[in-house]
């Protein structure tokens, strides 16, 4: 067992790093820390100096290093028959993970990823067509046994589902001058290691940590993008955020930034915007998750939003997921859709009496004329 003060050292070590500006690879590196280790003693460290010093002290003389998760408790020096002091402590909760952490670990995470290898464009696209891939509610990481509901769902089987649904409708869309592949929110189950919900705190069933999640999930946007790339002529890739993972289309999009640097028929849109929003020609595409607002009045706000984009165009298209069922309608000039979910309806769901939807679409556009095709594959 490492003694208290040593890993009281450790941690002092690591914020003394971070503080003066050492990235989080660079003090793996150099205290020979993994990289989950190094953030938790950066925790507690971080925990360490906001409380008592008195009671920093009064808790690793008990060998209570990790303050790290450490919400309350009580030092009991009493003796057997009763006599002595007891004290209750609050350290409060550890405070959410900052943007800049977030994105210093993604960016170590992700320090490794090998390039692209070269694929040549093809020769034939045809031009003004854009080939419109949506992947919606894929729920990286959620578990739903067969016994639960009507369909099983673990990470094997979404990674299958993903390149079952993805082939075939690939294979339906003829080779386009520009191929857009969407991920439109719920990428992964979870947002963070704490596998509860961001905004109520419902507790979450994930397989896998969150970063094993992230990482499968760019091996699943890999493989599409090239894919993509050997088919269509440029290809742009857009990960908007959901309900369940805020914060999860950070580290895709700079996995994604850092291994197509080099290929210029590759597009990763890098902003923040909830809203995806693409126009060419005469032609407008927009989406969002879906939660939040109800689409009819979502669709009021789209006209305002963009007016530049929608005021150049003649055909305009409104995509959100988050419901894991197709529906459709046309809110004055715009037409909506509600795309399918890759992921199986859960058990909430069947207990509700829905029936299982999942899938996945394409659509063809032309940049003069709007929709060409649409085809939807069951999963």
């Amino acid at each position: 067992m490492v003694a208290p003060e040593t890993v009281i050292q450790q941690q002092e070590q690591v914020l003394a790093l971070v503080s003066a500006g050492a990235s989080y690879q660079q003090i793996c590196d150099e205290t020979g820390l993994s990289m989950s280790a190094m953030r938790r003693r950066l925790a507690c460290a971080r925990k360490r100096h906001k409380i008592d010093p008195h009671l920093a002290d009064k808790l690793a003389s008990r060998g209570v290093t990790d303050l790290a998760g450490l919400h309350s408790g009580w030092i009991i020096d009493k003796d057997e028959h009763g006599a002595g002091q007891s004290l209750y402590f609050f350290l409060g909760p550890d405070g959410p993970i900052s943007p800049e952490d977030h994105a210093e670990m993604m960016a170590a995470a992700f320090a490794d990823v090998p390039p692209a290898p070269e694929i040549k464009a093809p020769e034939h696209t045809a031009k003004g067509k854009v080939a419109f891939f949506p992947v919606s509610d894929f729920h990286l990481g959620a578990v739903i046994t067969d016994k639960e509901a009507e369909t099983a769902y673990n990470r094997a089987i979404a990674v299958d589902r993903l390149r079952a649904g993805f082939s075939l409708s690939h294979a339906a869309i003829p080779p386009a001058e520009t191929a857009i592949i969407l991920y439109n929110g719920d990428t992964t189950h979870a947002n963070d290691f704490k596998d509860r919900t961001p905004r109520s705190g419902h507790v979450l069933k994930v397989e896998g940590s969150h970063h094993a999640n992230v990482s499968l999930a760019c091996e699943c946007l890999i493989w599409q993008i090239d894919m993509a790339r050997e088919r269509h002529g440029e290809v742009i890739v857009s990960v908007r955020r959901g309900n369940h993972d805020p914060s999860t289309p950070i580290a895709l999009i700079l996995a994604l930034k850092n291994r197509y640097a080099n290929d210029p028929r590759v597009t990763v849109q890098d902003d923040e915007n909830d809203f995806f929003v693409f126009q060419r020609g005469k032609l407008f595409i927009c989406a969002h998750h879906g939660d939040g607002l109800k689409p009819e009045k979502m669709a009021l706000q789209i006209p305002h939003k963009f007016r530049r984009e929608w005021g150049v165009s003649d055909h305009h298209y409104f995509f959100t997921g988050h419901l894991h069922h197709t529906r459709s309608d046309t809110f004055g000039g715009l037409y909506w859709k509600q795309l399918p979910a890759v992921t199986v309806i859960d058990q909430h769901a069947q207990q509700q009496g829905y029936a299982e939807t999942g899938g996945m679409m394409a659509m063809l556009f032309d940049t003069a004329g709007g929709a060409c095709s649409e085809f939807t594959t069951r999963l």
